[in-house]
């Protein structure tokens, strides 16, 4: 049994048959599995929470990777990509969300991430990603002390839209694609080049012109 189909057994078993995961043992008897073969791929069942957020991610990057769109797009619609892609692939796995976040093991708060460790570094890794091309293409400001935190930024800003979708009651969750479209849109717009920019740059011409 590969690890994709041990996941989809343990969300199976936790909506429907909970005490099968008091133990590995009880597990792997309930879904016919060697112990031996759990333990090729996860340490303990407590990995297997962040097993499944890990395979979100890399169902959404194998899925982007494969549209030109996204491949040739601007760092505001790879983001805007992501997004809608992600909310597209989580429908398989709402039940599980909705199911983890009433059990208080979601979100709490930013920093209470437990379940969410391995997504929450692969997003980071790839937001760097998108920073870097937005700055090379001059999509994105290159503000000194703020540009290395834009991807911690926009860690905030996906377990809010993550919040939004648990919440969202809309027929095909149009709210939730509206919510992503208007907060993405805004945040370039704030992380973009603007007034503020370039007052701070006539700023720095008077003052290097004043001083010499």
């Amino acid at each position: 049994m590969d690890k994709k189909k041990i996941l989809k057994q343990y969300m199976e078993m936790l909506l429907t048959d909970k005490e099968a995961l008091n133990s590995v043992l009880s597990f792997c008897k309930k879904i016919k599995l060697d112990e031996k073969e759990f333990y090729n791929h996860f340490n303990s069942l407590n990995d297997l929470d962040k097993a499944v957020w890990e395979h979100i991610f890399g169902e959404v990057e194998s899925s982007l990777s494969k549209e030109e769109n996204y491949v040739n797009g601007s760092a505001r619609e790879k983001v805007l990509f992501f997004y809608y892609t992600l909310v597209e692939m989580l429908k398989s796995y709402r039940s599980y969300i909705l199911f983890k976040r009433g059990d208080e093991r979601l979100i709490k708060a930013a920093k209470d991430t437990a379940d969410l460790k391995k997504f929450k570094e692969k997003f980071e890794e790839w937001m760097k990603a998108i920073v870097e091309e937005g700055i090379e293409k001059e999509e994105i400001a290159d503000r000194p002390r703020l540009t290395d935190q834009y991807f911690r930024v926009f860690w905030i800003h996906f377990l809010f839209i993550l919040e939004f979708w648990i919440k969202d009651d809309s027929r095909g969750f149009e709210k939730t694609d509206a919510a992503i479209e208007k907060s993405v849109n805004l945040a370039f717009e704030l992380i973009g080049k603007g007034p503020l920019d370039s007052a701070i740059d006539f700023a720095k011409f008077i003052f290097q012109n004043q001083s010499k």
